[in-house]
């Protein structure tokens, strides 16, 4: 709300309302999520703007705020979804 009532873009307000959910421990999302079949927790985020642009990751690992790199695949990428490792490489040259 605080970006909202800034005047900021809803899309920054999506991202940092997702970032809040993913950081906490025993939820659904995030490093602190349930782990899949194989004992991995592996996390998928996506996110659109007003303009109807996508990015998404599924697949991937070891990643704090997948939302933030779904949103960085919309931006910097022609790609709509990174999946596995190929988002995990994106990720890490991205800085993150």
């Amino acid at each position: 709300w605080e970006i909202l009532q800034q005047n900021g873009r809803a899309l920054d307000a999506v991202e940092k309302g997702v970032m809040v959910t993913e950081a906490e421990r025993n939820c659904c999302v995030g490093l602190g999520a349930n782990p899949d079949r194989d004992g991995k927790v592996t996390l998928d985020a996506c996110i659109m703007d007003e303009n109807f642009n996508c990015g998404s990751v599924v697949f991937l690992e070891r990643i704090k705020h997948p939302i933030h790199i779904a949103r960085l695949v919309m931006e910097k990428t022609p790609h709509v979804m990174l999946a596995g490792e190929g988002a995990q490489q994106f990720a890490v040259s991205q800085g993150i």
